[in-house]
């Protein structure tokens, strides 16, 4: 329980924090890009990259999410890059001539991207050059919770295994 209010939290402050700088992004850059001939929507990105280290800092300030295991942690990280890296788009939708929109995660899409004439893999994608925009979903934080109590499982499984074997062979 503890753990899912951690991520409710981490949901929370990361939503509000990028909310604020990307909307500070946009109002800080507005008139200068505007000034190019850009437009200062297409860098609200910016915004939520910001708010990585933001939230990092606020988490070691006030020593939040201890509650995690740090091996089991990075492994879910780990797992849920490399599922979102190997496993082909979950859904394909055709959205105009040649603009397809690719939703990516397993086990319940995330990411999704907008591309022309894309492939069903992210990485393609991502590299074309012919991206024209992405949204990320709350799917990522059910992902992570599915995977991270799979692999908790996995390591508390292992552990008492270990501790059967020893007490067999002792």
């Amino acid at each position: 329980m503890r753990i899912i209010l951690e991520v409710l939290r981490f949901m929370l402050v990361f939503f509000i924090i990028a909310t604020l700088t990307g909307l500070a992004t946009v109002i800080i850059t507005g008139p200068i890009l505007t000034n190019f001939g850009l437009h200062p929507d297409e860098f609200v990105w910016i915004g939520f990259v910001i708010a990585i280290p933001v939230v990092y800092a606020i988490y070691k300030k006030k020593k939040w999410g201890n509650v995690m295991d740090r091996k089991i942690f990075w492994t879910s990280i780990a797992a849920i890059i490399l599922l979102l890296a190997i496993t082909p788009a979950a859904t394909t939708e055709f959205l105009h001539t040649s603009k397809y929109a690719q939703s990516y995660g397993f086990p319940f899409p995330f990411l999704t991207l907008y591309v022309e004439n894309g492939s069903q893999f992210l990485l393609p994608n991502l590299l074309s050059g012919k991206l024209t925009g992405s949204a990320l979903h709350t799917g990522v934080f059910i992902n992570f919770l599915l995977i991270y109590f799979v692999v908790f499982l996995g390591f508390f499984l292992k552990k008492r295994v270990l501790e059967n074997r020893e007490n067999t062979i002792g």
